[in-house]
């Protein structure tokens, strides 16, 4: 089909074009209860969204078996690849589908790749694996019917930040090149990249907009010098689109709302008078689901629909069914512009020309090979970025004469983190040694016989964003345990994170030596081990410093 003219819609499109909604809105109703496939096909013919969040909101780890309901297990990118076909076919306009997959398809789908996250890549600091892994991810996001990732994040690093080992780097310059070689391999495949979350983030905002409307407590001066860098390093690069955030900039905009400052995402000095006007961006701004607190807890529905696209934003993400009626009165009178829906419809529209929805649908090819060059890919990446923070005692590389009884000392609120060192555990035993799992160490008494029974200690601890929600740390008898860490065996001891790449700063000082794997996956795991061996080479070049800064200047 041909790309439709704006001015041949009824208005009832333009705002579907617009709008989009989560699947896991489409398929749950008000009691809760879960709609079939064929009504959700009937919903999608009425409504005519322009896209869908595919395994979102509240159905984040849900795609089709049999039914897509609430209650499904994760079905493969085949099943979803059919599913999307037949949900196409309900619409006029082609639809954007959405996958919200930081680190690969596996959260999404049963066969899809979990891939290493940002920093890992940053650490490996190879562009060209940087490209070559996001290419693969695309192809995959494309084998499971769907065409838009909402990736990278450009958001700078910071140790306080939830943001923190979502992206590259806390250097500009790495996380500016890096994320513009994943934003080209995405886009290789003709799938729409996105940069994210609009103005960026301050360096000591430890809140989460999921939960609050965070702050950036800088000068637009100070922003320009830092955080803005990233963002125009995309545009100039030609990034399809960016995501805006639930973040207020009182420095660009100090309108406040029942004593709070307004989100970005409600602001037109933010998004009209910085991104568009100041650096230039044309492409199609999407918001941040609006189910997120930062924004949602500080307007009613309606006020925050109108807010959030006047502000300059071309696509609502994550909304509701009666959204398009409270969308539709509001261009009625006058509230929302005519010229205004024309203005974002037209851009949506140009992006969905871009990456082919109006031309001759191409096979996406065989997904259990495009999966095996992700994997492929993905360990190249692991065996790069495995990064020695120090070895004071030369412990390194191990001896498979020496280490034949390892004891792992697992330290995460996360539960599943203990099961997940089984790799690490099979790795040694490969190589001759025995492991033991210990989860906690109540004592410096039980560490001794620790010490005493074992000939390598390691101290494995795994925090990261979101894993539990909140601040990243160790708290109660998780951060207990380094009370008593390496106070007997210190030169058989080690610290590994495999997540938050500061623990060896705010927990593990007792460490002699020290190793940073920004991920407990399996690959990540596997490297891990050789590099202990010395099978492969260390990286010595942090993607963070390794000295966090506690007080940030500016020039």
């Amino acid at each position: 089909m041909q790309r439709p003219k704006v001015s041949d819609l009824t208005v009832r499109e333009k705002i579907g074009q617009v709008l989009m909604i989560s699947q896991g809105v489409l398929f749950t109703k008000d009691d809760g209860s879960c709609r079939t496939n064929e009504e959700a096909y009937e919903l999608m013919s009425k409504y005519q969204f322009g896209g869908m969040w595919t395994a979102g909101g509240i159905a984040m780890d849900v795609v089709n078996v049999g039914d897509w309901s609430a209650d499904a297990v994760l079905g493969t990118l085949e099943d979803s690849r059919v599913f999307m076909e037949k949900l196409q076919k309900t619409v006029k306009i082609p639809m954007f589908i959405g996958v919200d997959c930081e680190r690969g398809t596996g959260d999404n789908y049963s066969d899809g790749t979990t891939t290493l996250g940002a920093l890992s890549v940053g650490a490996a600091n190879d562009e060209k694996l940087t490209y070559e892994l996001n290419a693969a991810v695309a192809r995959e996001v494309k084998a499971a019917g769907a065409n838009w990732r909402w990736f990278p994040v450009v958001d700078l690093n910071s140790r306080f930040s939830s943001h923190l080992m979502r992206n590259f780097s806390d250097d500009i310059d790495r996380m500016s090149r890096h994320a513009i070689a994943a934003m080209r391999g995405v886009q290789s495949e003709d799938v729409v990249s996105t940069a994210k979350h609009f103005p960026g983030i301050d360096p000591y905002e430890y809140r989460d907009s999921h939960m609050v409307t965070t702050i950036i407590n800088l000068s637009v001066d100070e922003w320009r010098k830092t955080q803005a860098k990233t963002f125009q390093a995309m545009i100039d690069a030609g990034v399809m689109s960016i995501m805006s955030s639930h973040i207020a900039f009182p420095a660009a905009d100090d309108e406040m709302i029942n004593g709070r400052y307004i989100p970005a995402t409600a602001s037109s000095k933010i998004l009209k008078g910085l991104l568009r006007d100041e650096m230039g961006f044309e492409g199609v701004l999407i918001t941040d689901a609006l189910c997120m607190g930062g924004m949602s807890t500080m307007f009613s529905r309606q006020d925050m629909i109108i807010r959030a696209f006047n502000a300059g934003n071309d696509i609502l993400l994550d909304v509701r069914f009666n959204d398009v009626e409270l969308f539709y009165e509001a261009v009625c009178d006058g509230r929302i512009p005519m010229e205004r829906l024309d203005e974002s419809c037209e851009r949506v529209l140009a992006m969905k020309e871009k990456i082919g929805l109006f031309g001759e649908k191409k096979a996406p090819g065989d997904s259990a090979t495009i999966c095996k060059q992700t994997r492929e890919i993905n360990q190249k990446v692991a065996e790069k970025s495995m990064t020695l923070l120090y070895d004071r005692n030369e412990m390194l590389p191990l001896s498979k004469e020496k280490i034949k009884k390892v004891a792992i000392i697992c330290s995460s609120h996360f539960p599943a983190f203990r099961d997940m060192l089984s790799v690490t555990e099979e790795e040694f035993n490969k190589r001759g040694a025995e492991v033991t799992l210990v989860d906690d160490i109540p004592s410096g008494k039980v560490l001794k016989a620790l010490a005493e029974e074992y000939d390598l200690l390691i101290y494995a601890g795994y925090v990261a964003p979101h894993r539990p929600m909140g601040f990243p740390s160790l708290y109660g008898d998780k951060a207990l345990t380094y009370v008593f860490a390496f106070s007997a065996g210190k030169e058989k001891s080690l610290g590994v994170s495999m997540g938050y790449p500061f623990l060896h700063h705010d927990i593990m000082q007792g460490a002699e030596t020290f190793i940073n794997t920004y991920s407990p996956d399996a690959e990540s795991q596997m490297a891990f081990v050789k590099a202990l061996y010395g099978e492969i080479a260390f990286n010595t070049d942090s993607p963070v410093d390794v000295k966090p800064k506690m007080r940030q200047f500016y020039c």
